[in-house]
């Protein structure tokens, strides 16, 4: 399981998972979206389960209920739709406000 590390803080709002061109099994279905500062202790922001994506490269959007700040971000996803060898996606995209 990979981990963006992006070098400083952020407060991501939203985030995105794009189904990948592949076949629907090795979809993602069941995830935790996490956060840390350290890449070690995480903590989970959100938790979607029995996720469908009805076409290939399909984005969809989350919203973080109660966002914080974080160095690193991660999808663990905890199960696909059924494809014992690999799941995959596309993008995992990463959605943040600055103040201005």
């Amino acid at each position: 399981m990979a981990a963006v590390r992006l070098g400083h803080t952020e407060r991501v709002q939203r985030y995105a998972v794009t189904s990948s061109f592949d076949q629907v099994p090795r979809d993602p279905k069941d995830w935790q979206f996490q956060g840390s500062n350290d890449g070690s202790t995480w903590t989970t922001l959100d938790t979607q389960s029995d996720q469908a994506f009805a076409k290939r490269v399909e984005l969809k959007t989350y919203a973080i209920a109660n966002p914080a700040s974080y160095r690193y971000y991660r999808l663990k996803i905890t199960a696909n739709n059924g494809d014992d060898t690999f799941t995959d996606l596309s993008e995992l995209g990463l959605l943040f406000s600055r103040p201005q």
